[in-house]
Parts: C-alpha cells; sequence; structure tokens
C-alpha cells in the first residue's frame, strides 16, 4: 500500500537524467543560449489532449522551470559536481544504450526533450483492449512554442535514423495536419508491427505508436474531441480530493494519474510474460474486487524553502469495498512512539497500523482463487490447527487475539558494506501477559525443519536458514510502454525462489513493568534481534528519536497529521539509505546484492533479450567515495491518513538547513 519513496525515487530519477542533458550535449552552450525562456503561452494540456481511456500519465509541467528548480536541490547539485564529471562523461552511453535496449521506441533521447520543450512534457499509456495483440498505445507530448527549427532538425534526424534502421514512411493530413508515420520491419520473432508517428501541432508536437492515438490528440487539440481524460469523473474526483489534502506545497512540477489495474495489464502486456502455471494473479485480484482501488492521482515540487521534494498524492477507492478488498485496513492509529529498541544507526523506520485480527480472514477467498480451488484457505487453517504431525496452532485464539494493530519496520546498514550489509526487521506490538503467544511460536518453530533456537538474555530466538535457496526478488523487466517483447514459452520461465533464505523470529517482552506490553519480532539477521534486545535493557527512550536529523523529519510529519493520528508514517536518512547501494555500486558488485532496488535497476538495465548475469552494466569505479557526497543527501518521511473513500499520502525530502 505505502510505496511514496519508490514514487519519490523514480520522479528524482527522472529529474536527474533530465537535467542532466544540460552538460551532455556537445552543444549545451548554444543550445542554452538558443533555448526559448519560460514560455507563457497556454497550451492545451496534456490532461485535456488525452482520451477516456488512458491508464496512466506522467507530466512534467514546465520543463525548464522544473530543471531550473532541480538544478537548485542538494541532489541536483550532487549530479552536477564536479567530482561525478568524469563517471557521467564515460557511463552516459552505456546508460542511454541500455535505456534503449530496455524499448524506448518512439526514437526520443534524454536531451531531445531538454533541448526542445518550452512547456509541458508528457507521456501516456492508453489502453486499447479490443486489439488482442498489443492492448495499448503509447503517447508523447511536448511543447515547443519558440523552438521550431530545433524541432524540425529533431524530427529530420528522427526520419534518417528510422529510415537507415529499413523503416517505411508515408505522409498523411488530418484536420489540416501532416503526420508522418514510420513502420519498422518485424524483427526475428516479433509478432506486432512497430509503428512511429509525429505531428506537429501548432505549437505542440505529438509522438505516438498508432495512428488513431495521434489523431485523437488532434481533435482534441482542436476541441472537437467528446470525451478528454479531463472530464473523466474518476479523474476529476481524485483531482478534487487531492486538491483537499492543502499540505505545505500546492504547486507542481510533476503530475500523474494512474488508475491501478488498466495500468498493470498494460505493463503486463509490455513485459510480454507469460502467466506462470495456471494462476493469473491480476485477474484473480481483478476478480476479487480490487478494481475498486480505482485511481491514484499524485504531483511533485521540488525546490521550496523547507522542502527539496516535495510529493503529494491519493488513492481513491469505490466504497463500499467488496469483503477482500477490506483486507487493506488501515485504521489511524499508527504508534506515535519510537520504541526504545530502535538505535541510533537506523536508516529508515516506519510506524504503520493494521487490523490483522479482521483482515486477515478477509483473504480466503483470494487464497482460494489464486490455488484454483474452493475451500484451500479453510483446509490450510484446519490443517494447522488439527493436523497430528503439523504444529497444531489454532490461528483463530491462539494467534491473533495477541496481536495488535501496531506494526514497526525498521532498517540500517552494517560496515564494511558488503552485499549482506543491509538489514530489516519487522515487529508487530502483541498483548500477551501470560506469554502464550512465545509457546505457540515454540510449537510451530519445532515444525520447521531449518530452524535452530538459540537463547539470548533469556530469550528465546529461532534462526532459519536454507542454504539451498537464491534471494531474488521478483519484478517484472517492462519496458513502460516502449518495447516489443516476444514471450518466452512457459517451459522457459524462472522458477520463483524464496524472498528469503535466512531469517529470524522471537516474542520479545521487554517491559516488566508491563508484562503485557511485548513484540513478535522477525528480522533478516539475528544480530539485528540481539541488539534491539540489549539496547531496550538499558535505554529509557529510543536513541533513534534524538537524533537531530530524525527531529527535522518527525517536527515536518507533526505538521502535515495537523493534530490527526495518521495510519503510516516514515523516516529515511537517505544518507545512511542508500550507502550499501552506492558502495556496491563503486565496487560493480550492485547485482549481487540482496536488496530490492539492486535487482530492480539490473532488470531495468538488462536487455531483453540477455539472460541474467552477476557483473554490473554499468560501471561504478569512476565515483568518488561515498563520504564525498553525503553532505547531499538530506533526510525525508513520508505519512498517510485512511479516509471512507481512500488514502491521502504525503512525502518528502527536506531542504538543506541554511547557515
Amino acid at each position: 500500500m505505502f510505496h511514496i519513496f519508490a514514487v519519490l525515487s523514480a520522479v528524482c530519477s527522472l529529474s536527474a537524467f533530465l537535467a542532466a542533458q544540460e552538460t551532455a550535449t556537445p552543444d549545451a552552450a548554444a543550445l542554452d543560449a538558443a533555448k526559448p525562456a519560460v514560455v507563457a503561452k497556454q497550451i492545451v494540456s496534456a490532461p485535456d489532449l488525452l482520451p477516456q481511456t488512458t491508464q496512466g500519465y506522467l507530466r512534467i509541467v514546465n520543463l525548464p522551470l522544473f530543471v531550473e528548480r532541480w538544478n537548485g536541490t542538494q541532489l541536483g547539485l550532487l549530479g552536477s559536481d564536479s567530482r561525478l564529471k568524469e563517471f557521467w562523461d564515460e557511463q552516459r552511453v552505456e546508460i542511454e544504450k541500455r535505456f534503449s535496449n530496455a524499448g524506448w521506441q518512439l526514437n526520443f533521447h534524454a536531451e531531445d526533450i531538454y533541448n526542445i520543450a518550452s512547456g509541458q512534457a508528457a507521456i501516456a499509456w492508453i489502453a486499447k483492449p479490443q486489439d488482442v495483440q498489443k492492448p495499448y498505445t503509447v503517447a508523447l507530448i511536448l511543447d515547443v512554442a519558440g523552438n521550431v527549427v530545433g524541432t524540425q532538425k529533431l524530427l529530420e534526424r528522427i526520419d534518417k535514423e528510422l529510415k537507415d534502421r529499413k523503416a517505411t514512411s508515408q505522409e498523411s493530413e488530418f484536420q489540416g495536419v501532416k503526420i508522418t508515420h514510420y513502420t519498422l520491419p518485424r524483427g526475428a520473432g516479433e509478432i506486432v508491427v512497430r509503428e512511429s508517428l509525429y505531428a506537429l501541432v501548432g505549437d505542440q508536437l505529438f509522438a505516438a505508436d498508432e495512428l488513431a492515438t495521434i489523431q485523437d490528440m488532434i481533435n482534441a487539440g482542436q476541441g472537437k474531441a467528446d470525451a478528454s481524460l479531463s472530464k473523466l469523473p474518476l479523474y476529476v474526483t481524485s483531482t478534487a480530493r487531492l486538491s483537499e489534502n492543502q499540505h505545505a506545497v500546492n504547486e507542481s512540477d510533476v503530475e500523474y494519474f494512474v488508475q491501478p489495474t488498466g495500468l498493470a495489464k498494460i505493463l503486463r502486456a509490455i513485459g510480454g510474460k507469460p502467466i506462470a502455471a495456471q494462476t493469473d494473479a491480476l485477474k484473480v485480484l481483478e476478480n476479487q474486487g480490487f478494481a475498486k482501488v480505482t485511481a491514484a492521482r499524485g504531483r511533485v515540487h521540488f525546490g521550496s524553502d523547507e522542502f527539496d521534494v516535495f510529493h503529494d498524492s491519493f488513492v481513491l477507492t469505490d466504497p463500499p469495498l467488496p469483503r477482500p478488498v477490506q483486507v487493506l485496513d488501515f485504521p489511524n492509529v499508527a504508534g506515535e512512539t519510537i520504541p526504545t529498541w530502535v538505535g541510533s544507526d537506523a536508516s529508515t523506520f516506519l510506524s504503520m497500523a493494521w487490523n490483522a485480527k479482521d483482515a486477515f480472514w478477509k483473504v480466503d477467498t483470494i487464497v482460494d482463487e489464486m490455488a484454483g480451488q474452493k475451500g484451500v484457505f479453510e483446509s490450510v487453517i484446519d490443517g494447522i490447527k488439527n493436523d497430528p504431525v503439523g504444529p497444531q496452532i489454532d490461528i483463530k485464539t491462539q494467534v491473533l487475539p495477541f496481536l495488535t494493530p501496531e506494526i514497526y519496520s525498521v532498517g540500517d546498514t552494517v560496515d564494511p558494506i558488503t552485499t549482506e550489509s543491509r538489514r530489516s526487521l519487522i515487529a508487530i506490538r502483541v498483548n500477551d501477559p501470560n506469554g502464550r503467544l512465545a509457546s505457540v511460536l515454540e510449537r510451530a518453530m519445532t515444525n520447521e525443519p531449518d530452524a535452530k533456537p538459540e537463547d539470548f538474555k533469556n530469550i528465546r530466538i529461532w534462526k532459519v536458514s536454507r542454504s539451498d535457496s537464491e534471494d531474488d526478488a521478483t519484478f517484472e523487466s517492462d519496458d513502460f510502454g516502449f518495447g516489443n517483447k516476444t514471450a518466452k514459452p512457459p517451459s522457459q520461465v524462472e522458477e520463483e525462489k524464496p524472498l528469503l533464505s535466512n531469517w529470524a523470529i522471537t516474542i520479545y517482552h521487554h517491559s516488566k513493568e508491563n508484562p503485557a506490553d511485548g513484540f513478535l519480532m522477525f528480522a533478516s539477521h539475528a544480530e539485528m534481534i540481539k541488539e534491539a534486545i540489549e539496547r531496550n535493557l538499558v535505554k529509557k527512550e529510543s536513541e533513534f528519536g534524538s537524533e537531530n536529523d530524525v527531529k527535522r523529519v518527525i517536527d515536518v510529519i507533526g505538521k502535515l497529521n495537523k493534530g490527526n493520528t495518521p495510519c503510516v508514517w516514515q523516516v529515511s536518512r537517505t544518507d545512511k539509505a542508500f550507502k550499501m547501494q552506492y558502495e556496491l555500486f563503486r565496487q560493480d558488485k550492485l547485482p549481487q546484492s540482496k536488496s530490492m532496488i539492486a535487482t530492480v535497476l539490473d532488470r531495468l538495465l538488462r536487455p531483453k533479450d540477455e539472460v541474467k548475469q552477476t557483473d554490473q552494466k554499468v560501471k561504478g569505479d569512476k565515483l568518488p567515495t561515498f563520504e564525498t557526497i553525503q553532505e547531499f543527501l538530506m533526510p525525508g518521511g513520508a505519512r498517510a491518513h485512511s479516509v471512507a473513500d481512500g488514502w491521502s499520502f504525503s512525502g518528502f525530502i527536506l531542504a538543506k538547513p541554511k547557515g
């Protein structure tokens, strides 16, 4: 549910890559001199140009202003720091090659967009369910007022590049607008015809991979469209709900709109990966009613006095929610006090509330449909309770009654940096004065063949180690709509591996004064649980909460909450959180890391026809040491609040303190 920092990371990566084009282009000085100032002329916005079948779009409201503001942030200053110049100069060609292999088929480079855009730059994914082979189309919209010469030169270059690739071209006219249409020859194993279409409509450049899409946008730009995205009730409602947030920053540099189910279908079609076995997980979720999570609307602003980055969003639902969707039960009772066992070196801390007692039972029909048979969930629960060779645990009476809604997650990084340095711990607060839950855990882990007990400070910790497993987070390698993947036969689909092969678990009652107050702790490393226990024995309050950067973040979260208790809040100390990834990147060991981020980067940069490798595709040995860039990494935070028709979110990275 809560992926604010994932969105922030994606937007910041986009910002860095576009802003970097200022120095990437050989004739940057000349281009900047010729580049028009921010254009005040009103041009049709993307939501007014796009059809109501749009499942998602990302729009930079004003690219020149966006770059200017980004360059004033600490992350922007880091990107232009001279100590990184040698690295960027050496790697830019390789990075662009990898993104090209990832399917950027509309033939624009990042510097192209930077050089010609005078206002908005938007990309959209549009559903086309009537086309079985390619049930989507992708569109790009650029405002180019004041840069006609540069735009024409770009179109001439695209024409040459496509014809060099044996593309055929033809021109047509629609509503008085010339459309240039290129068709590439099919490659080996390709089913879908690759098309690229371009039209210069007044002060706007349209690009798409289908003729009808270009024609629809031309109609909309001339006021002839009957149903634009901006008039879609779902868009109107989610936009209104977002505007009601009224948090610290209401101006947008980047905005987006997503219909989750529809966009997920498009991204899966783009990925071209066959559905494993007989279970279509996306179809299951749709059948179970998760399409009732109807939209996400968000905006991002850069470079205010208080924030380098501020992200505001609203996830809209259509109540009443079906029973399975009610598993998303996040009451606004997230713990506001940081537990004493959270150490000062923690890089991330999250507090959230989930109504496990009720929500747990609402997954039954989801499990049954995923398994392809009714009654599977009930059978599993009954087996856990009654199987004579099993743990014989009654989850309904022996587990769930002792769990509170309070859940905490902590992450840290230990030195020296290796692929195992990232550690995570999840703790659920329990109310169990008689220690009955500990005995239940004992029975459960005794039945786990890979589990071994270890007693520490009179606390029983269970450690699980599966040496034959390989950690590999399962992510789709999608192309975000610009690719043309050929599906592999089911026999070639990689078997999913366990997400964790080593972990530890315990029940820890930490308060002598209140024996009912304890935690069910689950960690990636047993040492993390031991450190938490030791810390709690000698500390009266959390060291983490007394850190100055953490105090700054918590103070801002408090202001954003406006006196209301959230359902979730998070602190991220960016300098500590990204240290492991950065150092492993410098050592060319990032793909070997067990982190989720490493998996995503490797999948994104790996060509679609290339098998998984253990070597790093983009070399990092030209990067300076982490200590030299650490000063640019500011702390951030996030909060969320449940409302009757969804959730409001805010996430931010703080600006560097003045003085």
